[in-house]
């Protein structure tokens, strides 16, 4: 009888393979022909990189290393050539330079303009310029590091079903490949920096620590390139604390480590970029163009965000996900009349030319006018906050796009809380009690690493396609199938 079940879960184990190589190859394939189903999933709460205004930026930055500096989108044609040629451009065309368009530069974030090198590099026209070479590198490399960590955790079946739920995920296949945006380098990101700690789980603690040090610089790079990706900074963190078995005082000094490393490598792209204006302001006023005195805001002014993002849930106050309705909150409360606020917003630094608008946040108070805004707003009933964050704390592990795969060429979308039902049945059903006792902490550190990069939705806001990117149900997923499988690492009479 032994024998016979023994044969029967031997030929179970080679379906098992058989089918998720199937399921791996068949989406593997599927990328070269991406559905434009994929976008329904894709996020729709923010505009992101703006590719348009980002290419009109960068022949000045790769020639000269001036920025910010470009021309209007009509005149790129006439920009080609090396250094020479640019310097030439800049002496006989000071009337077509411009060193912001629309409000591109002055959000911050200067480290954007780098995500065009390996489009440029592939040999794209620089006003063809794509995120596509970018996307599609960091998801190659997270994809390889996520094999290994799936294999380590439970094998070729693992590994296969990972990766094979990673390549075929709707969000990263829509903001990669088909929205060419920059969205879905926060979850690759998340992926990446937890299937580098899975790998390492178990080697001497300096590995860790220089594997620590290297995301806290990769979230510090990437956080100058979209703010949200700071969040990726949370995992390295997160492994010392749930995970490592280190006294309180070394977990706190390599938590200093990994947070200092982050500083410096943002403190050290922001001089960069600062000193960059510095020489671009001088080459554009020597010449006679004109120049652009307008700070940068690094995105909106805190606050503004955070009273924004009560338009998912706070509708019945009034708000709405929208920056103008904001404006008009903020200034109108402020004693501003509507026709000041317009004058703000139809205002120019240089009135003549009409180059460069000025933006509301550029009034003098107007950060602590929306935090006041929006302090009163939660004080004045802080059991309404609350039911707010409550139902976004729901949405984030309910509003997620469905586990999504293919089997030749058949897409196939399996609701995320089906498939976790269905694998936490299968390992009670194998073996109770080895299934759970097989859970540990490093398996919690998985799950914390994915769910903390909703933090930001949880603080600001959910809709729109805001929770659509969680790497939860991917992680989820990989664990349960790692523990529910009785074959996962060659083990005979019970689950891992």
């Amino acid at each position: 009888m032994s024998h016979l079940f023994y044969n029967i879960k031997n030929g179970f184990k080679y379906i098992v393979i058989s089918f998720f190589s199937i399921v791996f190859m068949s989406s593997t394939i599927m990328l070269n022909s991406i559905s434009i189903d994929n976008e329904k999933y894709s996020r729709n709460d923010a505009t992101g990189f703006k590719l348009r205004e980002a290419t009109q930026f960068f022949y000045f930055y790769k020639n000269l290393g001036l920025f910010p500096l470009a021309v209007e989108k009509k005149d790129m044609k006439k920009l080609n050539g090396g250094a020479g040629k640019a310097r030439r451009f800049i002496k006989e065309h000071p009337e077509k330079l411009r060193m912001e368009i629309k409000h591109w530069y002055r959000f911050g974030e200067s480290a954007r303009i780098w995500a065009l090198f390996p489009s440029y590099y592939t040999g794209e026209p620089i006003n063809k310029l794509t995120l596509k070479p970018l996307n599609a590198t960091v998801f190659s490399i997270t994809g390889v590091l996520l094999l290994i960590a799936c294999y380590k955790l439970g094998g070729i079946i693992v590994a296969l079903a990972g990766v094979s739920l990673y390549v075929s995920s709707p969000f990263l296949l829509s903001e990669s490949f088909l929205r060419d945006n920059i969205f879905a380098i926060q979850p690759m990101l998340h992926i990446f920096a937890i299937s580098l700690f899975i790998i390492l789980h178990g080697k001497q603690k300096w590995y860790l620590v220089a594997a620590s040090v290297f995301v806290a610089l990769i979230s510090g790079l990437f956080s100058e390139i979209r703010g949200e990706n700071i969040t990726v900074l949370l995992v390295p963190i997160l492994y010392w604390l749930v995970v490592s078995s280190l006294s309180l005082k070394g977990k706190i000094l390599v938590t200093l480590a990994v947070v200092s490393s982050f500083i410096l490598v943002k403190s050290s792209i922001r001089e960069h970029f600062e000193d960059a204006y510095e020489r671009t302001y001088k080459t554009v006023e020597s010449v006679g163009g004109v120049t652009f005195d307008g700070s940068t805001t690094g995105q909106h002014p805190v606050w503004h965000p955070f009273l924004a993002g009560l338009g998912d849930y706070g509708q019945d106050k009034g708000f709405l996900w929208s920056d103008i309705d904001i404006f008009y909150r903020v200034l109108g409360k402020s004693g501003f009349t509507e026709e000041e606020i317009r004058n703000v917003v139809s205002t120019y630094y240089d009135p003549e030319t009409q180059y460069y608008y000025k933006r509301p946040e550029t009034v003098d108070n107007y950060s602590s006018l929306a935090r006041n805004e929006f302090l009163g707003t939660i004080m004045d009933d802080p059991f309404w906050y609350a039911s707010i964050l409550i139902k976004r704390a729901v949405r984030i592990v309910t509003d997620v796009p469905p586990i999504t795969f293919y089997v030749l060429d058949k897409r196939v979308e399996v609701g995320f809380y089906s498939l976790v039902a269905v694998l936490v049945i299968v390992g009670l059903l194998v073996s109770r009690q080895s299934y759970i006792n097989s859970f540990s902490r490093l398996d919690v550190f998985v799950v914390l690493g994915a769910l903390s990069m909703s933090g930001i939705a949880f603080l600001i806001h959910t809709g729109k396609g805001a929770t659509y990117g969680t790497v939860l149900p991917l992680m989820i997923s990989v664990i349960l199938i790692s523990k529910c499988i009785p074959i996962v690492n060659g083990s005979k009479e019970e689950c891992n």
